[in-house]
């Protein structure tokens, strides 16, 4: 039952991944938007100077579509676990100092990327490249769609959300702690993702 489950709540996100790797600019951007939440957590946990946030989301934007790249579809890891750990270790590094940012706007954000409909600069699947993520994440701009939105959803909603996409994907065991069914969690996850899908 648990495996029917999993598999069920993966099955959206799989087919975005799939239409991303294959090139579909929208396909990217939609996942970009899906991610944001983790990206901005991963961001204010790992970068202090609230000044770098810019730069840092800029980075984690790159990183993820790097990650994107690399993910093989037939491996047994979940999406969202490849992608927590490649934010991490990135910021895990530059924290460190291994390096201050892997990646430059003049070499990377400008790249030309082949697509669906031709090539499109990397810079352009970044949703909003002005985006000010410290007010974004700290101050809840009223400008930010996702941020209103996401901090409008119901505490379970909002749970569900944060736990398959910033943990361990497995929506079972957060059914557990919460003492409710699964499907019940399983239904307040994707009534999240379908309200943060709508504004797109």
């Amino acid at each position: 039952m648990k495996q029917n489950d999993d598999s069920e709540d993966y099955t959206g996100l799989e087919r975005l991944v799939k239409k991303a790797k294959a090139g579909d600019q929208q396909a990217k951007k939609k996942l970009i938007f899906a991610f944001q939440p983790l990206i901005l957590t991963t961001i204010q946990k790992y970068v202090y100077d609230q000044k770098e946030y810019e730069d840092a989301y800029q980075d984690a934007v790159c990183v993820f579509l790097e990650a994107l790249r690399d993910f093989e579809l037939e491996a047994r890891v979940y999406f969202q676990v490849f992608i927590r750990s490649r934010l991490t270790n990135y910021f895990k590094k530059r924290r460190e100092g291994r390096f201050e940012r892997s990646i430059k706007p003049e070499e990377s954000l400008d790249r030309q990327i082949e697509g669906e409909g031709g090539a499109i600069a990397l810079i352009e699947l970044i949703i909003d490249e002005k985006t000010d993520v410290a007010e974004a994440y700290l101050q809840k701009e009223k400008n930010q769609r996702l941020v209103q939105v996401y901090e409008k959803l119901p505490p379970r909603q909002k749970a569900a959300f944060q736990y398959f996409y910033q943990q361990k994907g497995d929506l079972t065991e957060l059914a557990k702690e919460e003492g409710v069914n699964p499907s019940m969690m399983t239904r307040a996850y994707r009534s999240a993702f379908r309200k943060l899908r709508e504004f797109l």
